[in-house]
């Protein structure tokens, strides 16, 4: 998903099936949920940031992936933000579905990534 299909001024998100990889290949149009305001304050302090900090166009990586390095010790270390998207979820599918990873979510049972829409 590229940052044109996000629009933080209707609070959707606009999946183009010609453009984004969706489900059965439909197009539909997903509205942000009544999360609190600090949510909606943090996805937009994010597109700006890759706008006019990174100076990111409307083509590039809503969610871009991660440049990495080799750091001390000679392990791998994250570097800053890649202009690619990344390419599967499985990174983010293994943290929503392992306990002792989920720090940055409710305690809820885990649940497959799409049943989250």
């Amino acid at each position: 998903m590229s940052l044109k299909h996000v629009d933080m001024e209707t609070e959707a998100v606009f999946q183009d099936a010609r453009e984004v990889n969706t489900k059965f290949s439909k197009t539909f149009t997903t509205y942000f949920s009544p999360v609190g305001h600090e949510i909606k304050k943090i996805l937009k302090n994010w597109v700006v940031h890759l706008k006019e900090n990174l100076l990111w166009g409307e083509d590039d990586p809503f969610f871009p992936a991660t440049q990495v390095k080799v750091g001390n010790g000679e392990k791998f270390a994250a570097d800053g933000l890649k202009r690619l998207h990344w390419r599967t979820a499985t990174w983010w599918r293994r943290r929503a579905n392992k306990p002792g990873e989920r720090k940055f979510t409710a305690p809820l049972p885990a649940y497959r990534v799409s049943r989250l829409r």
